[in-house]
């Protein structure tokens, strides 16, 4: 026999040992009930337990309809937008986009249009 086919035995036996001695400890994690020994081989599906949370859970605020309410308020451009950008409105800070091409920092704004988490906005009083 050359050399080249007892080293790709030897690593191929090596290799097939390894593999059922894991496959052993598995079913016998599994005939103990011991789940932690197997758990760490399967990727959880969820991560925040075992369902997503509900919209009306307390403590859980959607984006979208927090940010729904700022049609209609005005604020300040924090950073040019051109045509996105940021911008303080009320007390929040927002990732917005104007209507027109460009809004310098510091002017002033109103927020004209949300659509999901786009905040659209716009100069007061222009059409």
């Amino acid at each position: 026999m050359s050399l080249g086919l007892i080293l790709a035995l030897v690593v191929g036996g090596l290799l097939l040992v390894t593999v059922g001695f894991e496959l052993l400890r598995m079913l016998a994690a599994g005939l103990r009930g011991d789940r932690s020994r197997r758990d760490g081989l399967v990727l959880r599906t969820t991560l925040l337990g075992t369902h997503p949370p509900a919209v009306d859970e307390p403590g859980f605020t959607s984006a979208p309809a927090r940010l729904a309410a700022l049609v209609g308020q005005q604020g300040c451009a924090l950073t040019d937008l051109r045509p996105a950008g940021k911008a303080r409105i009320g007390d929040a800070t927002c990732d917005v986009v104007s209507r027109t091409d460009y809004i310098e920092r510091g002017e002033a704004l109103i927020v004209v249009q949300v659509e999901g988490a786009r905040v659209v906005v716009d100069r007061p009083g222009a059409r």
